[in-house]
């Protein structure tokens, strides 16, 4: 996974697709579910800055964290 990315949120060539769904997140009407594993990827050094905030606000907001384990792995 590309963490750079976020399901396409600063992606131009994806954006127009997938603004709809972040349209529907802001609204709260869908709950994202973010992994620590998730976590780990969008933290590291090579992430740009915009996609750590994004990611920041978006655990803030009506996300739901999850714990990965041996069996989900």
């Amino acid at each position: 996974m590309d963490a750079s990315a976020i399901g396409g949120k600063f992606n131009r060539r994806l954006v127009e697709h997938t603004q709809p769904f972040w349209d529907a997140v802001e609204r709260n009407e869908v709950i994202v579910i973010v992994s620590d594993m998730l976590e780990e990827e969008v933290m590291r050094e090579k992430t740009p800055q915009r996609v750590k905030d994004f990611f920041e606000l978006l655990q803030k907001s009506n996300a739901v964290q999850i714990t990965t384990d041996e069996e989900t792995e």
